[in-house]
Order: C-alpha cells, then structure tokens, then sequence
C-alpha cells in the first residue's frame, strides 16, 4: 500500500451505490482514498466510474423560477415547495437530517410514485403503483449512445400502470395539451422528430434489433 500512495485511482458504481448500505460503502472507500494519498493527485482519486445518460433526447426549457429552487432543502425551509413528486426514489432515504428536514414534508402535497412500498407511503396525499421492467414498453439509452427496445413481457399487476401513462392522465386533468400518447411508441415519434441524432431510428428498427440495440452515431 505505501508504494502506491497517491498513485491509486478507486472508482465505484451501481454495485456499490445501489444497496442499502450505499452511503456507508460510499465512505469507507472514500477515507481508504485519504489513507492511500490520492486527494488532489494527478491520476489519483475516489470517485463514482461513470454516469446516467440525460434520461432523454428532448428536454423542455427551465421555468424561470428553477434559479431559485436548485436545492431542495433549503427551499422546503422557505415554504417555496407546495408539492414533490417522487419517481421511484425514496426522499427520506436521502435527507441529510431525517428530524429537521422530515417533518417540513408536511406541508406539501405528496405525490409517491413506485413499483415498492416505503415510508414514503405513509406521508403520501397520491400514491400512484407504477409498472415496472418487462410490465411496459420503453426504450434503454446507454452510456455507449446505444438504444435498446425493453419490451412489455407481462400486465402489470393490480392498478399498476407505466409512468408515461400515470403523467399524461395527469397532465390532461390539469388542462395541458399535448398528452394524448396511446403508447410508448407515440411518444418515442414525438421525440425523435425533435432530435438529429435519433430522428432516423424508428421502433421497427429498434423491434428488429433486439438485444444488439442501434447504435446512433
């Protein structure tokens, strides 16, 4: 280990972030990077290996007032939040101080949306049972600029439906035009209309590529 000091890179990714001990991992390779050295080295650090693909081809503008609710916690101290949706995550999980932060989710309206039940679900006002892999169709981008076609292999069970479904229902109560998808399929035209990268790769395509996916340049 001495011979190495300052010469080591660790990196780690979902194996170890996506577990319930994930913050207690996270840290315990993070003192070992302080012990071997590596902070501020060239070539040397402890870090994460990669990340997320945007989520989509097609982001919508910013509404002017994100500039002054970038963190979520501090906004939550200044009454500025009236309502959270959470997709498939867990807020308390996530809080850094479960006793000052925790009870300021009161005062929000609450809107959980997940395939699992958590302790999220006791404070929710909306708990909207979410379909998961292989219950609906959707399309997997890949950090390597490859898309692959997850195809539907069972009905979701219960009242479980897909997100895409779950947003658009509520987007047309609240009067927003624009949501009238009837499937995945419609939504991925939609999309690869607005983008060069993608606008030639059809679901045919993606269909007929299976697992291999199609790759855009």
């Amino acid at each position: 280990m001495i011979e190495n000091k300052g010469r080591t890179m660790i990196l780690v990714e979902k194996g170890i972030m996506h577990q319930l001990a994930a913050f207690e991992a996270q840290h315990g390779y993070a003192c070992l990077g302080v012990i071997l050295g590596n902070v501020g080295k060239p070539g040397a650090c402890t870090s994460r290996a990669g990340g997320h693909p945007g989520g989509t081809f097609v982001a919508p503008p910013e509404p002017a007032s994100r500039k002054n609710n970038n963190h979520l916690y501090t906004a939550l101290e200044k009454g500025k939040i009236k309502s959270i949706w959470a997709f498939a995550c867990n807020i308390f999980k996530q809080m850094p101080s479960l006793t000052r932060y925790k009870p300021l989710m009161a005062n929000t309206f609450l809107i959980v949306q997940d395939r699992i039940e958590t302790e999220m679900n006791e404070f929710a006002d909306v708990v909207f049972p979410a379909a998961t892999w292989g219950e609906t169709e959707g399309i997997l981008s890949s950090v390597d600029r490859r898309l692959r076609l997850l195809q539907k292999f069972m009905d979701p069970p219960g009242e479980a439906r897909p997100d895409w479904w779950v947003v658009a229902q509520v987007a047309r109560a609240m009067g927003l035009k624009s949501f009238d998808w009837k499937s995945p399929r419609e939504i991925w035209d939609e999309v690869r209309v607005q983008n060069d990268w993608v606008k030639d790769i059809t679901w045919d395509m993606l269909e007929k590529a299976g697992t291999n996916g199609v790759q855009w340049p």
